[in-house]
């Protein structure tokens, strides 16, 4: 959408970098943040919810609201949603678009760009074999298919420029949240990064990392875990939560790879009654729990072990951060040895 009527503000913006303006007007403007917890809490929540939900109707139609020529003399050839939604934010865009500079959207630029010209045929071809299925043996044989989960189907594609990761949605666009998250976690090392995104096909695309699944290693073969390693891992949940951002450190969402260590491909941004000693007690789960697939027995015999290592390695070489959170590291240990003399306390 243009700003003005025949005089943009400022140099004309290339389409994609008027849908980088307006999926990020989206997430910042009519997308609230998550509530912190007050006496409000509950409505404050569900207008989070509802304010979401208003963004990815904005965030569906990005693609077709950035080839509008003229905001104020809409083309018969517009959606009525479309139509609708320029009604409806035309004013709020208006004025969010003079207050941006274009630095903060290169990154949303260049992956819109990046889809259009790598992504967008292989991404159809995907969705055109996945619309005909009608079971999920079909589904699994589709070429590069890896897994599905709640939120979509997960493929595994070659390009000219190596391997990536694609994510398919199943529901509605991807959530103001995700990609924030996705953002801040850019520069981070050990994590999978956002390659590329389509909010009109529902689709991600993620850099592929080496590495098996921490689910699906062999009790035998599960890996030895050194202070060395708990010490990496860490450097890495510390550097994201301080970006408000939680690692999901279930055993599904780790890879490993044999002298390079730990890799995690799902995180998301922080919501109230998400801390990391939590992450941290599901870290210590992960990395020793492991599926028996002859008896289906899981076995975690080491995770106090390593539960309690690593506490000692953040009390050691991360002692501002041990301190601030002391407190509930202390009420941990106090849970895990309750189950050590679980008989003991009985008595009282």
């Amino acid at each position: 959408m243009k700003e003005s009527v025949g005089r943009p503000l400022g140099k004309p913006k290339k389409k994609e970098q008027l849908q980088a303006q307006i999926e990020y007007f989206a997430e910042k403007k009519i997308a609230s943040e998550y509530p912190n917890e007050n006496k409000n809490q509950d409505t404050n929540e569900k207008k989070f919810y509802a304010d979401r939900e208003k963004a990815k109707s904005v965030l569906k139609k990005s693609e077709e609201l950035a080839s509008i020529k003229d905001i104020n003399n809409l083309s018969k050839d517009l959606s009525t949603e479309a139509k609708e939604l320029v009604g409806k934010y035309k004013d709020l865009y208006l004025g969010f678009s003079k207050e941006q500079n274009n630095t903060k959207l290169k990154f949303q630029t260049e992956c819109i760009s990046r889809y259009n010209k790598e992504f967008k045929i292989i991404i159809e071809n995907l969705q055109s074999k996945i619309s005909v299925i009608k079971t999920t043996e079909e589904l699994k044989n589709i070429e590069g298919y890896m897994y599905s989960g709640a939120e979509g189907h997960i493929f595994k594609v070659q390009t000219l420029l190596g391997y990536y990761v694609i994510k398919i949605f199943k529901h509605g666009a991807i959530s103001p949240e995700q990609l924030e998250a996705m953002r801040r976690t850019k520069d981070v090392s050990n994590v999978s990064h956002l390659v590329s995104y389509s909010q009109k096909d529902q689709a991600i695309v993620m850099d592929f990392l080496k590495g098996k699944n921490l689910r699906h290693i062999k009790r035998e073969d599960k890996p030895e875990i050194n202070n060395y390693e708990i010490k990496s891992i860490l450097n890495t949940f510390i550097d994201l939560y301080e970006r408000d951002i939680i690692l999901d450190s279930i055993g599904n969402n780790i890879l490993f790879e044999e002298g390079k260590g730990f890799f995690f491909v799902d995180y998301h941004t922080k919501t109230r009654n998400q801390g990391l000693v939590d992450a941290i007690r599901d870290l210590a789960k992960s990395l020793t729990e492991r599926k028996d697939f002859t008896s289906g027995k899981e076995f975690d015999s080491k995770t106090d072990e390593i539960n309690l290592q690593i506490v000692k390695e953040l009390k050691q070489n991360f002692p501002k951060f041990f301190n601030k959170h002391k407190r509930d590291f202390m009420i941990e240990r106090l849970d895990l040895l309750k189950k050590k003399l679980k008989s003991l306390f009985g008595l009282y």
